[in-house]
């Protein structure tokens, strides 16, 4: 699929496809998506990052219609900086208007490196073959003398440093926009409400990097000066307010690189990691409470499950109703508890025979203690590779759901997937555990040793009799 300007849509149907001697090479040529809407009806909309394109295609892969810097979108798109095109696509709830921003100022020279204005464009898609660009604006990004200083983020950053990364509708004509910024080795990130109602529309003005801060100061010289060079046009920037700042998450929690983000409620942002051609990106789920001007329920609400009051344990199938968790616990169980009882009788007559080891009865009751506790050594080993078995499988559990999501606002619980390690907690029961089974496996090496020695050895028997007090006649 092309998107230099005046190639036009270009559906590729799986025919064509086959007939192909190679695949589209990559390149400014071909198709460099990075950020995907659904608009309905089997069409989807994103944004690409080589042409500072805006496609949409349906869900047999066919291109409807492809929106380049100077077809729909403005011409000064083309001036975007190398790797700085698009921050993505905001769709409006009904599905009729979109919105786009850039991920930086305009201009690839390193004059305009500190400038903090960027463009934006608001675009009416009733027809998608045949959409208008309603109008383009401008807005500042955070400054970084202000925002992402070493004394709030523990390292500076230079303006050059701060982009939008990822762009979502709220409601009306607002907007959320993630701005980062590289601070030092992590990622500084926060959420910016744009309002779009508000700020001058440039459509058609014929603005070129002027409005990025060129101004001709005192001594009639050109300098770079943001804010005077649009109050000197005329021009208002959008109104812009931080809304979450969201460098607290740890960088191992979030990554370095966010490149989509969803609004699923006013309270709860999806993030999705830049996977940087690794085989899988993280996705993280964030509730920052209810801080967004979000009214339109583009997700809707999960069904949710309860859990009853009682005053008896419950059942871990009830809490953990998929994969038979209980099952598996119950076979653990019943290997642990009887190698346990086998040890308790071991123990028991290992005892006794220490304390009358040569009544006739007693005296053999070094060979049922050994063979006790060889029984539960095996069940207590064979608990363990059961477990081993059980980390290999995947258990639904229910979860409180923290989203504020649902429609007990709260009050409900989710069925979450997963393996052991992610559904649990690690537990020091298994250290105390292993540690029995090794006590268990050195006194088990001193009785087999002795039943040994007794067995190869039986005049032994006859030397200790004789050392018993010689009774009154």
């Amino acid at each position: 699929v092309s998107n230099l300007v005046g190639d036009g849509p270009q559906p590729w149907t799986q025919a064509t496809c086959a007939t192909r001697s190679k695949p589209l090479a990559a390149g400014k040529k071909g198709l460099a998506v990075s950020d995907i809407q659904v608009l309905g009806d089997g069409v989807f909309i994103g944004t690409e990052d080589f042409g500072n394109a805006i496609v949409v295609w349906n869900a047999s892969g066919h291109v409807l219609a492809t929106y380049t810097p100077g077809q729909v979108l403005p011409e000064s798109f083309n001036a975007s900086r190398e790797g700085r095109g698009l921050a993505g696509v905001a769709v409006h709830p009904d599905k009729k208007k979109i919105a786009t921003c850039m991920k930086s100022p305009m201009g690839a020279g390193s004059t305009l490196l500190k400038s903090n204005v960027v463009r934006c464009a608001v675009i009416d898609i009733t027809d998608v073959a045949a959409a208008v660009l309603v109008a383009e604006k401008v807005l500042l990004q955070s400054d970084v003398a202000a925002e992402y200083t070493s004394e709030l983020r523990n390292a500076s950053s230079t303006q050059a440093d701060v982009q939008y990364s990822a762009v979502s509708w709220l409601s009306g004509d607002k907007i959320l926009l993630l701005e980062t910024a590289v601070s030092g080795s992590a990622l500084a990130m926060t959420l910016q409400e744009a309002d779009l109602s508000t700020g001058t529309d440039i459509k058609g003005k014929g603005y070129g990097t002027e409005l990025e801060g060129w101004v001709v100061d005192a001594k009639d010289e050109l300098v770079l000066n943001p804010a005077v060079a649009l109050v000197s046009r005329g021009v208002a920037p959008v109104t812009v307010k931080k809304v979450y700042d969201l460098t607290s998450l740890e960088k191992n929690s979030i990554g370095d690189s966010i490149e989509g983000m969803f609004v699923a409620s006013k309270e709860t942002v999806v993030l999705v990691e830049d996977g940087k051609f690794a085989a899988q990106s993280r996705v993280h789920v964030l509730h920052v409470g209810e801080v967004l001007a979000y009214s339109a329920p583009s997700c809707p609400y999960p069904k949710t499950r309860t859990l009853k009051a009682t005053t008896h344990c419950r059942s871990i199938g009830d809490v953990c109703p998929v994969g038979g968790l209980e099952g598996d616990m119950q076979a653990v169980a019943g290997l642990v508890i009887t190698g346990a009882v086998f040890m308790g009788l071991g123990t028991l007559t290992i005892v006794a025979y220490s304390l009358v080891p040569h009544h006739a009865v007693v005296g053999k009751f070094i060979y049922v203690s050994f063979v006790c506790m060889v029984i539960a050594w095996v069940l207590i080993l064979a608990s363990w590779a059961h477990v081993a078995e059980m980390s290999k499988k995947e258990y639904g559990c229910l979860f409180l759901d923290e989203s504020a999501r649902s429609e007990s606002r709260g009050g409900g619980y989710v069925l979450l997937k997963g393996e052991l390690q992610y559904i649990t907690r690690p537990s020091y029961s298994w250290a105390f555990a292993i540690y029995s089974w090794g006590m268990l496996t050195i006194s088990l090496c001193f009785i087999g040793h002795h039943v040994l020695r007794l067995t190869l050895f039986p005049e032994e028997k006859q030397e200790d009799a004789i050392d018993e007090p010689i009774k009154e006649k």
